[in-house]
């Protein structure tokens, strides 16, 4: 498939990096490797590259592509059941969004967060996660992540019992959906409505 006809570029990349003793390069292309790794299915994998990646960037800084591995890496260990790192990796990765000033990068990890905690049933840390997330990617005029993390934000609220408020988020993250042609997120939207609808009623009958 192409992530795998990607791996094999990006590993040539990287060795030709590496004999020009450019290590930032060569980072930047185990990144990129643990992404097309990752879409593959192998966690495993990823997690190597993007440890290797950031064994490199903390002898040759760049605090931006540096944040970007360690937002993968801790969604990548929350995956492989370890929520606490991996909420700690995306944790510093967010303090180095706001060093930099990358709104949407932020918006992302915090979104991130909001996921990790979501798994761990802190559901009042996973609001607040998802609804800052949501106001900065409206500032920045996001409609894709905030609808998004509106879609995250209706599972908090599930989780709590509460489907008519669920149910508010998912309607709200609807027209985004349609204006912006995202049939995946239409798809996952509609989806929620309906398990929410079966829940209801079960609890009802």
């Amino acid at each position: 498939g192409e992530d795998e006809q990607a791996d094999t570029v990006l590993k040539e990349a990287e060795s030709q990096y590496r004999s020009l003793q450019d290590e930032s390069g060569a980072a930047g292309c185990l990144v990129e490797r643990g992404l097309a790794i990752k879409r593959q299915g192998h966690i495993n994998g990823a997690e190597q590259q993007f440890r290797d990646a950031l064994g490199i960037y903390r002898n040759h800084p760049d605090v931006e592509r540096e944040a970007k591995c360690l937002f993968e890496l801790g969604m990548v260990l929350h995956r492989q059941g370890d929520p606490e790192t991996g909420h700690e990796h995306v944790n510093r990765a967010l303090d180095k969004y706001r060093e930099t000033g990358s709104r949407s990068s932020e918006a992302r990890c915090l979104n991130g967060l909001g996921t990790i905690a979501t798994h761990q049933g802190q559901l009042d840390d996973a609001e607040e996660y998802f609804s800052t997330s949501i106001e900065i990617a409206r500032e920045i005029g996001n409609q894709r992540s905030a609808a998004n993390t509106l879609v995250n934000l209706s599972n908090v609220l599930k989780a709590r019992g509460d489907y008519e408020q669920s149910n508010e988020y998912l309607h709200e993250a609807l027209p985004v959906f349609q204006e912006i042609g995202d049939e995946k997120g239409e798809a996952a939207a509609y989806h929620n409505l309906g398990r929410n609808a079966e829940e209801c009623d079960e609890l009802d009958d």
